[in-house]
């Protein structure tokens, strides 16, 4: 039975390097990397019951960008939660911060949105989940990111 190491940091946009090697570690242990962007602290926060997100509009928040490394020769994807519903990116809409080349697997309006990665250098990669991130939030941001790296040993 394997184990999951869990570590977390914050970066800047000027500085990812560190959010860089943790997609690298990511990848090479077959884990996994989230990125959020930072909320002002005076933002109000929002803490909606089960009921009304089960059945209401999805209240304003910061969306989580998870990159999942492909296995078995599958390509990588990354996972978008974010609040701002369906983007309607199967009928021809397009995202500034996903290159026109990912393939857009799910846009689901409470799952969020998956693509297919093709291969990728982990400096845009990470270039483009900063940008992503920033571009589905619904609040606003702080120009730093909480990113989380889950490996496997």
């Amino acid at each position: 039975m394997s184990s999951t190491q869990r570590s977390s940091f914050e970066v800047k946009e000027q500085d990812l390097g560190e959010f860089v090697a943790a997609l690298g570690s990511a990848r090479a242990s077959k884990g996994w990397v989230n990125c959020t962007p930072g909320v002002p602290e005076d933002y109000p926060q929002f803490r909606p019951s089960l009921f009304a997100w089960l059945t209401g509009p999805t209240p304003p928040g910061a969306p989580i960008v998870t990159l999942m490394p492909g296995v078995a020769g599958q390509p990588d994807t990354l996972g978008v939660l974010h609040a701002k519903g369906r983007i309607g990116l199967h009928q021809g809409s397009t995202l500034a911060s996903i290159p026109s080349s990912w393939k857009c697997r799910q846009d689901h309006n409470r799952r969020g949105l998956l693509f297919e990665v093709p291969a990728v250098a982990n400096e845009d990669l990470a270039a483009v989940m900063v940008a992503v991130s920033d571009e589905l939030a619904t609040v606003p941001t702080t120009g730093a990111y909480l990113v989380e790296l889950f490996t496997r040993p």
